[in-house]
This record gives structure tokens, sequence and C-alpha cells, in this order.
């Protein structure tokens, strides 16, 4: 099987994925406006319903790319796809995040991090990849998204476990500085909804799992990243990213 052919079957199961989770969220809003209506009578309950039919999406306040976070402005782009919940990812992170961020410091790449939420199913209900994914957002309005992403995969919870609390979420936001007004966003989960759609922008535009990254539009596998990378860079005209590469 070729890796276009792999791509295309691993995009696939996160587009079921993804509209398996909206038809639970449809069909509990569905029963929240069923009771609503066999209270309070058909013309209020139809009220809710047209009020709930479409989820508003909030945007944030900090800049964003394609539904991410951008640091740097080289000349080679890193679109990197995370979900917090997902060891992979955490893994990558441990692996690579310093050398993305001294690539981005030292203007050879754009790296833009896109939160998204694709394991839901694997928090017991509480939808931990949103509500991770929404509080970085939190962070990011007061300019600490990479610092807080980072602090999310030290702390990671297992899968299959119902996560971190909101609470929780919020202490690791002070533990990196964050105040008040990241605490407030990310009980109200103000971004939830925001996450959600990115998530099914990201899927639109290819993701087949995560971690999943692309260099100058174009995706990587995961075990050629830092060989792709440090060609993009080279080839862009700058020297190599890989702290391990040296000149004889």
């Amino acid at each position: 099987m070729g890796k276009a052919q792999r791509q295309r079957q691993a995009a696939q199961v996160v587009r079921e994925q993804i509209a398996a989770e909206q038809r639970r969220k449809r069909t509990l809003i569905a029963v929240g406006v069923a009771v609503a209506v066999l209270i309070v009578g058909g013309a209020i309950g139809y009220g809710i319903y047209q009020g709930n039919k479409e989820t508003k999406v909030t945007e944030p306040t900090a800049a964003t790319v394609g539904y991410g976070f951008e640091t740097g402005t080289g000349p080679v782009t890193v679109d990197l796809y995370v979900d917090f919940m997902c060891p992979s990812c955490k893994a990558f992170e441990q692996q690579y995040e310093t050398q993305l961020q001294q690539a981005a410091a030292d203007g050879q790449i754009t790296l833009i991090k896109h939160p998204v939420a694709i394991l839901n199913r694997m928090s017991q209900g509480t939808d931990y990849s949103t509500r991770a994914g929404a509080s970085s957002v939190c962070a990011a309005d007061d300019g600490k998204f990479t610092e807080f992403a980072t602090a999310l995969f030290a702390a990671q919870p297992e899968e299959n476990t119902p996560g971190l609390t909101n609470g929780e979420l919020a202490d690791i936001g002070k533990g990196v500085g964050l105040g008040d007004t990241f605490v407030a966003c990310t009980n109200a989960q103000t971004y939830a909804s925001w996450i959600d759609k990115g998530t099914e922008q990201a899927s639109e535009d290819g993701l087949s799992g995560t971690p999943y990254v692309k260099i100058n539009g174009e995706s990587v596998e995961l075990k050629d990243f830092g060989a792709t990378l440090d060609a993009a860079i080279t080839a862009a005209g700058g020297a190599s990213a890989d702290p391990s590469a040296s000149t004889s």
C-alpha cells in the first residue's frame, strides 16, 4: 500500500471519528431541547431549538493562522497538529520542541501549532482533548501558548481516563504565569467550539492522526521529520536545524 493511500485511509478514520463525536453532541442537544419543549411549550421550545441549531464559535483574541498559533517568521513553514491526550504528540514534543523553538528563534522556520481534538473518545466522556485544547487557546490569548502546551504535555493524563479537570488545567496555567483571566476562560471553556471547528477543518485539510506535520504545505512521515526539516532549511539557505549535525 502506497503512502498516499495510507494517508487517505487514515484521514477517513479521523473524519469518521469526528463525525461520530458531532453526532453524539447533536444527540445530547436534541435531548435537552426535547425536555425544554415539554416543559415550556412548543413556541419557546422551538426558539431554544433554533438557538442551539448552530453553535457560535468564539474567535481568540490572539493572532491565529489556520486555527493555529505562530512562532517565528522563517522561510520554511512547519505546521504541527497536536492532541493533548495523544502520547505520540508528547513524545514528539520531547524529541523536537527545543530544536523547533531554536529554529524559529533563529529565523529559519515559521512554526504553526494547531491544537486539535480527535481523542475525546479516550477520556470517558469528559471531552478532555477539546477542553485541554480550549485551555491552550486561553493561554495563547495571554501570550503563553508555547509554555502552557509544554506544561500540558508534561502533565499528560493516560488514555482511557477522564483526563485533567478544568481546575487542574487552570493550576497548570498558573504554574507558567497565567492569571485570573486565563482561569476564567478555562473554566468557561470559551474556545471549545473553536477547537472542534479547527479539528473539522484540519480533517478536511488531510489530518490523518496526531502528531501530524506539514513542511511547506506537504505532509511528512514522522520518521523522516528531522531529515526533511533539515533539508528544507538548507534549501532555503539556512544552516542545519539539527543540533546533532556537524561538519568535518
